[in-house]
């Protein structure tokens, strides 16, 4: 191996977006720094871990929860830089997953799609400027302009600022129950690399009904988003009419339901 290369263990810093397979059927993130991962599912389950090198014959790292119970032992994917693996409790495979690498720019359909909405600022650094939620709740007004009041958003960069802001964007999914949970809007507030890239893939997805291919980001430098270039312009109101219909449901288990599954698979594990 070239010794400038990181071994296959490490991660990339930044927010990896994690999907359980059953009976967990459960999604989550590895909010990476360094040696340390910072571990949550949308169960409600959050560990502080860590990863290092596999001892598990044919899987090349480990993430540790340090809780002597769980781990995800995984491979890396040479292509996309993605792993997959397997979810581990007590020593028996319980579950598959896989994990996303964190994406350092924007798909082109989906900077054309912001370029369309006229925001109030041009973007230029995507980790920056929609830490406080600001712009998310723009976004949304565009499409549901009777139920978002930009007034009682402020474009601050203040703790309190921050999260009041996300606070009422996560009260409005609730009421339209819109997929958009804590798990997507968190590591974006604490400007974790590459979750602002990931929720507004997801924001795309649920407002436009239009999927993004995967791909390799390679055409932008990290972090140095300019929205204002050389885009042939799109008619809004062809995209996003003043009253548009709500978004078609995503297909994503409700917490709840994700909760439910979650406990009795813990309950059937510690009942043996």
């Amino acid at each position: 191996m070239d010794a400038t290369q990181a071994p296959n263990w490490r991660l990339v810093d930044g927010a990896w977006a994690v999907t359980y397979s059953a009976p967990l059927s459960t999604v989550g993130s590895f909010l990476v720094s360094g040696p340390t991962v910072n571990i949550a599912h949308s169960s409600g389950l959050a560990h502080k871990g860590s990863v290092h090198p596999s001892t598990e014959a044919g899987y090349e790292g480990v993430v540790d929860y340090n809780d002597a119970s769980r781990k995800d032992y995984f491979v890396r994917n040479p292509v996309d830089g993605s792993i997959s693996g397997a979810h581990y409790v007590d020593g028996e495979h319980i579950a598959d997953f896989t994990a996303k690498k964190p994406l350092q720019a924007l798909p082109r359909e989906v900077l054309k799609w912001l370029q369309s909405l006229d925001l109030s600022y041009s973007i230029r650094n995507c980790k920056r400027e929609f830490t406080n939620g600001f712009l998310v709740a723009e976004i949304f007004s565009r499409y549901y302009p009777n139920d978002i009041s930009m007034h009682t958003f402020e474009n601050g960069t203040k703790t309190a600022c921050r999260n009041d802001n996300w606070e009422q964007l996560f009260r409005f999914f609730k009421r339209k129950q819109l997929p958009l949970g804590k798990l997507d809007f968190e590591p974006v507030n604490q400007s974790i690399v590459g979750a602002a890239q990931a929720l507004l893939v997801k924001i795309y997805t649920l407002l436009t009904h239009r999927a993004v291919p995967e791909f390799i980001v390679n055409e932008l430098p990290p972090d140095d988003i300019v929205l204002k270039r050389e885009l042939p312009p799109e008619d809004f109101t062809q995209q996003a009419p003043a009253e548009a219909p709500p978004p078609a449901p995503v297909v994503e288990q409700a917490p709840t339901t994700e909760q439910d599954a979650y406990r009795a698979f813990e309950a059937i594990r510690q009942s043996r």
